[in-house]
Formats: C-alpha cells, sequence, structure tokens
C-alpha cells in the first residue's frame, strides 16, 4: 500500500504532465482545451478545499466569465490556460458587468499552465469585491502546496481521482488537438505582434464526387483567378510570396502575421490545397475586443465554392466545415459587410462556433443561406429592445446582390 508521501508524489508527477499536455495545447492555439480541463479541475478543487463546485457553463449560462462555481460557500472559478494580465482583466470586467458578485462575494482565476511572477491590473473590484492576484490567481504549484497540507485520506483520494481520470481528460485533449488542424502559427503571431487575444476563422471545401489532384487544383485555381487583381481581391493568400510547402500532396500558403496599418491589429493567413480540398484559415490578432465583418472570410469561401462547381463535370457535391473561435469577445461589425448594412445591438461570437454542410447547387439563396448559417455565430446576449431574436437576420437583398456581385466577377452561371 502507498505511503502518503508516495502518494502525494504520484499526485505531482501526474498534474505536472497534465500541465504540459495544456500548454502544448495553449501554444498551439488550441484554448478550448479550457473547457475539457473544468470538471477535472473541478473535482480536485472540491477535494482539497471541500467545495461542491458545480459546473456553470451547463445548459444556459448566467455567469459569462466563470466556469465553476459553489453558490452556498459563495467562491466562484474561471478555468484558463491564459495567463496575461489583459485576461485577468477581461475576467473581472465580466464578473462586474454580469453583477457576479452578488452570487459569488470570492472570485478566483485558475491558471492551467503556469502563472506570471506578478500582475499589473487596470480594473478595481472595491467596493464590490475583493480581488488580489496573489490570493485570487492560482496554478498547480499553488494547488499542489495546499494538497500537500491536508490529511491523509484526502492526499489518497485526489491521487484515486487523478489516477482515474487524467488519462481520459489527456484523451480529449490529445482529440483536440488532432480534430484541430491549426495553419496559422497562432502562438508565433501573438508573440510577435504583442497582442494578447486573437480571433481565428477556418474553413474546409471538399469536393465529394471526384478526386481532384493537388497539381490539377493548384493549376485550376490559378486558371479560375488569372490575374493579381483577382487572387488579391478573392483568395489573397493563394500568393506565391507565401508558399512554404510544395508537393504532390498538399500545397501550403502560408503568411503567420502581417500589419495592417493601425498599431494593434494584426492578422495572419493561410491556404492548404489538398487532394480535392481547399482549407483557408485567418486570424485576427489585438490587445482590445475584436470587431468582424467576416468580409475576407466570406468572399474566399464563396470563390472556393465556386471553383469547384467550375470543376465539376456533372454532379455537384462538396462538404463544408466552418470554425470560428477566439479567446477574447468578438463582435460582428456590420462595416464593409457583405451580408448587413447596420445592426441595432451587440452580437458577440459564441466562441467556439462550428457549422458542417453540404451543397449540392450554387443557386443564389442557397448561398445566402449558407452565410446565414455562419452568422447565427453571432448571438446577442442583452435584451433587444427592437426584437426578441437573439440571433441576427442578414439583409437578403443585400446578401443576395452582393453574391451575384461575386459571381459576375469570375464569370459563373448557375
Amino acid at each position: 500500500m502507498l505511503q502518503t508521501g508516495t502518494y502525494f508524489e504520484k499526485i505531482v508527477e501526474m498534474l505536472n504532465a497534465f500541465r504540459t499536455e495544456v500548454h502544448t495545447c495553449s501554444t498551439l492555439g488550441l484554448l478550448n482545451i479550457n473547457k475539457h480541463s473544468e470538471n477535472f479541475i473541478r473535482t480536485i478543487l472540491n477535494l482539497t478545499y471541500g467545495y461542491e463546485l458545480e459546473n456553470l457553463n451547463k445548459g444556459k449560462s448566467n455567469f459569462p466569465g466563470i466556469d465553476i462555481g459553489d453558490i452556498g460557500e459563495g467562491v466562484a472559478f474561471q478555468i484558463t490556460s491564459t495567463k496575461k494580465s489583459e485576461k485577468v482583466d477581461d475576467t473581472l470586467t465580466t464578473c462586474l458587468k454580469y453583477k457576479h458578485y452578488e452570487t459569488f462575494k470570492t472570485i478566483n482565476i485558475f491558471v492551467l499552465t503556469s502563472k506570471q511572477g506578478s500582475y499589473t491590473l487596470k480594473t478595481s473590484t472595491e467596493p464590490y469585491f475583493t480581488f488580489s492576484p496573489e490570493t485570487n490567481i492560482l496554478d498547480f504549484s499553488d494547488l499542489l502546496r495546499d494538497i500537500e497540507q491536508i490529511e491523509p485520506r484526502r492526499i489518497k483520494a485526489i491521487y484515486e481521482f487523478v489516477s482515474s481520470e487524467l488519462q481520459a481528460t489527456i484523451k480529449l485533449i490529445n482529440e483536440e488537438v488532432s480534430d484541430k488542424r491549426v495553419l496559422v502559427n497562432i502562438a508565433e503571431g501573438a508573440s510577435k505582434s504583442n497582442m494578447p487575444y486573437y480571433y481565428r476563422w477556418q474553413s474546409i471545401v471538399s469536393n465529394k464526387n471526384k478526386n481532384i489532384t493537388v497539381p490539377e487544383i493548384h493549376t485550376s485555381l490559378n486558371t479560375f483567378l488569372p490575374s493579381t487583381v483577382l487572387k488579391s481581391q478573392f483568395l489573397p493568400t493563394l500568393n506565391q510570396v507565401f508558399r512554404t510547402i510544395s508537393s504532390s500532396k498538399e500545397i501550403f500558403y502560408c503568411n503567420n502575421i502581417s500589419g495592417s496599418g493601425i498599431s494593434n491589429f494584426f492578422h495572419g493567413e493561410a491556404l492548404l490545397i489538398e487532394n480535392s480540398s481547399l482549407i483557408t484559415e485567418r486570424v485576427v490578432y489585438t490587445n482590445d475586443k475584436i470587431l468582424i465583418n467576416l468580409l475576407p472570410e466570406m468572399l474566399s469561401l464563396i470563390t472556393e465554392i465556386l471553383f469547384f462547381f467550375k470543376q465539376s463535370k456533372n454532379k455537384f457535391e462538396i462538404d463544408i466545415k466552418i470554425s470560428l473561435d477566439s479567446n477574447i469577445d468578438t463582435y460582428f461589425h456590420p462595416n464593409q459587410s457583405l451580408v448587413v448594412n447596420q445592426v441595432l445591438n451587440s452580437y458577440i461570437l459564441e466562441s467556439p462556433f462550428e457549422l458542417h454542410e453540404k451543397l449540392t447547387d450554387i443557386k443564389t439563396p442557397t448561398l445566402r443561406e449558407l452565410l446565414q448559417k455562419i452568422i447565427h455565430g453571432f448571438i446577442c446576449k442583452q435584451p433587444n429592445f427592437l426584437t426578441n431574436e437573439p440571433f441576427l437576420a442578414i439583409d437578403n437583398e443585400k446578401t443576395e446582390t452582393s453574391i451575384n456581385g461575386i459571381k459576375n466577377c469570375l464569370n459563373i452561371t448557375d
């Protein structure tokens, strides 16, 4: 039978392995692994401190910005792999905005990687609740220090739980890595731009009825967009300057970071050509809330759909997978949008958002409906006094005019 000291040593070993897995995912920009970690961390905190923390993200969440909480004790935690001061400020601002302090007198942040040595915060929580970086920001080092001090039977209980659940949790995280093919190196872009927040769009468009080789796609795509002007307008990543890999199995174009002329706004983009498929990714980096109009994303998506239609000889069928995610509130902004002229409320990306569709025609109403489903990823979180609808409806006439304009530019008829 293991002794208490051995139990603790095993806990240290296992939690350090877990922290390493999370750090790897975090550097890849896969911050959705926070969700996979919530229940795992919740149980360890309950066993260590005697809480009865519950997952606040189940069902309809009334507590944006925090993930687990014990209403009886008035204690809540945000679980995050982002350790920077800006992230803490964002969390505290959200807690003040939604008055979480009325339910939870203590609000903590648990960092899944390692917290910073010190924090410089702009947000004052007084007189509503007290928040100290030294006390209320925790990581595994703090947790292990406290575990070491509790009675042996509880240390054993933690050991038994971690032993039984660690591999299943790591498996979920690894599935996140394998399922999410991140093309743009978000960690590198964030580091070079010194911007802590990002938004990412990825679309995968695959031809289902005909096998088209990589060389065939590459040649046909350049014929489909013959001029530099057309490429820069509809698929700007298709630029030989950005080509980093060329083979018969894949051609990869990538630009991890570019400036925009605005000091705190950068973007990265990538295009991967594989057999019968095009994968496009766009990332935005900033140090403030993100406003996006989805113009470049929608232009490239419609272009790729029309391209595969052009390649089809008889029956047309394509598979479309779209994912959007961010690590800060990302708002839809109508300026220069293809689908909306104005919005009367704030619509925030419900991150992560995923959409999987199959298309068998390129009729304008079909493409309009696809764009509407994408816009449904943005939700009105606050009451809208002009409408009871939490989802943003596109302007059908404007959207169809935009789609028809793209078709005309690319010489496509239904």
